[in-house]
């Protein structure tokens, strides 16, 4: 799954869908920075 914010993609996988539940915030995956992220939305 990928969801666009305006210019930023975030990526879905497994692992950042499991830390979406673990922590209650929403995560995703940036393949160019190749690291999971938060975004902050309000």
């Amino acid at each position: 799954m990928n969801i666009n914010f305006e210019k930023n993609m975030g990526y879905i996988n497994k692992e950042v869908l499991q830390k979406t539940k673990d922590k209650g915030f929403v995560y995703f995956w940036s393949r160019s920075k190749n690291r999971i992220w938060r975004n902050c939305i309000k």
